[in-house]
């Protein structure tokens, strides 16, 4: 048995309009609720501190040549136990996972990925649909 949070920390949990630093929140948080894996979606630079301070394992959703740190990745996952192959898509800013080992013989895949608020009307060939609006 396993738990998994996935969890929107909005900018990186550090938001300008908060007037002070959120991540202790959110560390918080995590430790309270207690899970075994989050997906977290708007890491915006946080996620590797915030898994550091909580002792989980950490991977960036990203290109493999971009700074653990970068500001502008926007998903992670942090996990307490092991992490295996990595699984990268078309838009790394939108979705992206990893395999996790729950023991030596057993492991799952999970995935983390955030889907944009605004309508995708704009360029519905994108995703290889027909635009509803004429």
């Amino acid at each position: 048995m396993f738990s998994v949070l996935a969890w929107n920390i909005w900018p990186g949990a550090n938001d300008p309009s908060l007037n002070r630093d959120g991540r202790p929140d959110a560390i918080k948080i995590i430790k309270e609720l207690n899970p075994d894996i989050v997906l977290m979606v708007e890491t915006y630079g946080s996620g590797k501190m915030i898994a550091d301070s909580l002792n989980y394992n950490f991977h960036l959703v990203a290109d493999e040549n971009t700074a653990i740190n970068a500001p502008c990745v926007n998903l992670s996952v942090l996990s307490r136990f092991p992490l295996g192959e990595r699984f990268d898509f078309y838009n790394h800013f939108n979705i992206g996972g990893i395999e996790v080992f729950l023991t030596d013989s057993v492991k799952i895949n999970v995935f983390t990925t955030w889907l944009n608020y605004q309508p995708w009307e704009d360029n519905p060939l994108l995703l290889k649909k027909k635009s509803a609006i004429t």
